[in-house]
Formats: C-alpha cells, structure tokens, sequence
C-alpha cells in the first residue's frame, strides 16, 4: 500500500476486514460504489462468487477473476454489467459448496508460488491494459493455465 501510495498520491486503498457474505454485503457496497473495478480471489465463502458479481452489476464497474482450481491457474473473465454465464456459475458454485461437507475446516490448501506468480501478473497485466485502454484478451473470455504442461485454455463468457 505505501510503495504504491509512493508512485501515484492519488491512488486510495482501503481494506475490509470481514469477510463478503449477505450479512456484511452493505459494507462491501457502500466501498464498490467508489472502486473502478473488482478482483474476485477468493472462492471461500458459499455466496462469493455471486455477491462479487452483485457487486459489479449493481454498482456498473467491472470484474475480473483470479485464482486457480487445483492445478489450473484461473485469469477472468473481466466482465463488465450483466453477464448470464457469470450468472450461472455464481450460482452453480453456491450450490455445490451447499452440497459439500467440510472434514477439517482448519485445513488450507497449500498454495503454489510459482502458478500464482503467473496468474497474479497475467492479472495485473489486464488491469493495467483495462485502464489505459488497449485491448484485453481476458474481456468476456477466461483464461486457464494448466501448471504442469503449460498448456493454455480459453473459455467465451460471452
């Protein structure tokens, strides 16, 4: 936050400290409202996934996702307004986390540095191409990156 703060004054930073459910979903509004675009990295939560798109629906200001599912690093969609595979999937995850039983809620997956590396920088990348405005290959569409052949998917969320 500082070295950022250090390269652009302007830039505003500000952090929540609970996690996004229906319960705390107005906190995370009244914040979204002055934001330019939302990064969905997180998949821990039953209703994340569709508050975040909730997020970027009502307040008109984007989203992208970034992440990975097992061994699969994860960039986009960046989907801006409505979105009906978004839509679908928000609610396909809700389902499947209520179906899942949890053995060992203390348990966090281990992370990966190096696919994470890859996923955070092919993210930031985006971003910054978003807001200077040249073209995006993640707009409407989701990148995955297989971390053991490096092998690239994409996915039309169009």
């Amino acid at each position: 936050e500082d070295r950022l703060r250090e390269r652009n004054q302007s830039v505003v930073i500000s952090t929540i400290a609970s996690p996004l459910t229906r319960k705390t979903s107005a906190t995370y509004l009244r914040h979204a409202k002055k934001c330019d675009l939302i990064i969905l990295s997180g998949d821990s939560g039953e209703e994340v996934h569709e508050l975040s798109y909730g997020l970027s629906k009502t307040c008109g200001i984007p989203i992208i996702n970034s992440g990975y599912i097992e061994h699969w690093g994860v960039i986009g969609p960046l989907t801006v307004g409505e979105n009906k595979k978004r839509e679908a999937e928000a609610l396909a995850f809700q389902k499947h986390q209520n179906q899942t039983h949890q053995i060992n809620s203390s348990y966090k997956a281990a992370s990966f540095g190096p696919l994470n590396s890859m996923v955070s920088s092919i993210t930031v990348n985006e971003i910054i191409r978003y807001f200077v405005g040249l073209p995006i290959k993640t707009k409407d569409h989701r990148l995955l990156i297989d971390s053991f052949t490096y092998a690239q998917v994409w996915e039309n969320w169009s």
